[in-house]
């Protein structure tokens, strides 16, 4: 059998496979471009102005059409042909841009058919103060000192040091959940100015980097001081 909540596709015989891609370690978000430049098959687009934190930076879609990009890294200047590739493992067409930039958080826009701009509702997204969307995304430097979450308990006096995170509206919460799967711990819920949230966040051990991640299915009803 499969598992239908896993990325899955239809083999050469027609059954259901589950699959997964192994990609290249180039194709890490956020790799210092110094280090890896002498490895990649093509040029990537820079947009970074100092060279000791340039970081590589794969962007991905599965938008069908004729897809271009554009972004804050230029201050939405410019648009930029994406190339269509085919991935064998997933069984399906998709679009790439190649960037360097430096550390920061980058809005970004598709152009579909040299006819309209729109977001991919697959990817992390926030209101483009227009009526739409913006993709997005941070960029990390991977020579600032380690923050791990690790480092930010006292496991004496049982207290959390507080931690600054880049991430637009997320406020001040209390009676969510917290738990750790894998290498990111999952917030969910809470309470917030007499309000009750069925808000999802994640937070990446590694970096304290909080994002909305994708979901799919019916959305728990708000609660809080749950179990």
């Amino acid at each position: 059998m499969i598992d239908l909540n896993a990325p899955h596709s239809k083999d050469p015989l027609g059954f259901e496979d589950n699959n997964i891609e192994v990609v290249p370690a180039i194709m890490e978000h956020s790799l210092r471009f110094d280090d890896i430049k002498q490895e990649l098959d093509e040029s990537p687009l820079s947009f970074a102005n100092n060279e000791q934190t340039a970081v590589f930076v794969k962007i991905t879609t599965t938008l069908e059409g004729t897809l271009k990009i554009k972004g804050s890294w230029d201050n939405w200047a410019s648009l930029h042909p994406m190339k269509s590739k085919f991935y064998q493992a997933l069984n399906l067409n998709e679009s790439v841009s190649y960037l360097v930039l430096n550390p920061g958080i980058y809005e970004y826009k598709f152009f579909v058919n040299d006819t309209f701009y729109m977001n991919d509702s697959n990817k992390l997204s926030r209101s483009d103060n227009f009526g739409g969307f913006n993709n997005y995304f941070k960029v990390l430097d991977k020579q600032v000192p380690d923050a791990s979450l690790a480092k930010m308990l006292n496991v004496e006096e049982l207290t959390w040091s507080k931690i600054d995170v880049e991430e637009l509206n997320f406020s001040a919460i209390q009676g969510h959940t917290i738990n750790l799967i894998g290498e990111e711990f999952y917030i969910f819920g809470g309470f917030y100015h007499g309000k009750f949230l069925d808000t999802l966040r994640c937070v990446s051990k590694d970096n304290c980097q909080i994002e909305q991640p994708y979901t799919t299915g019916r959305i728990p009803e708000p609660r809080a001081y749950h179990k």
